[in-house]
C-alpha cells in the first residue's frame, strides 16, 4: 500500500465515523500525493455530497469517471497489442 492508499483508507474511515471534514482533507492528501487516485476522487465527492456540497461533488465524481474511463482506455489498447 502506497502512501495515497493510506490517505484514502484514513479517509473513508473518517468518513464512515460521520467526520466528513477531516475525510474530505484525508482525500486531498491523498489526491495531493497521487492526483490519479481514483477511489480518493470517488470518495471525495461522497464526503462533498454528504455536506450538501454538490457543485464540488460533481466535480469530484467526473474526476473519477475521467480517470475509469482512461484506465479502461489503456486496458483496451493493451488488450489489441499482438504479442
Amino acid at each position: 500500500m502506497d502512501a495515497a492508499d493510506a490517505w484514502t483508507y484514513k479517509g473513508i474511515e473518517l468518513l464512515s465515523r460521520g467526520k466528513i471534514n477531516e475525510s474530505i482533507q484525508a482525500f486531498d492528501k491523498a489526491i495531493e500525493i497521487n492526483p490519479l487516485c481514483l477511489d480518493a476522487w470517488n470518495n471525495k465527492g461522497v464526503a462533498l455530497s454528504a455536506l450538501k456540497r454538490y457543485n464540488e461533488s460533481v466535480q469530484a465524481f467526473d474526476k473519477a469517471i475521467e480517470l475509469k474511463r482512461q484506465n479502461q482506455t489503456s486496458l483496451q489498447t493493451l488488450l489489441r497489442i499482438d504479442r
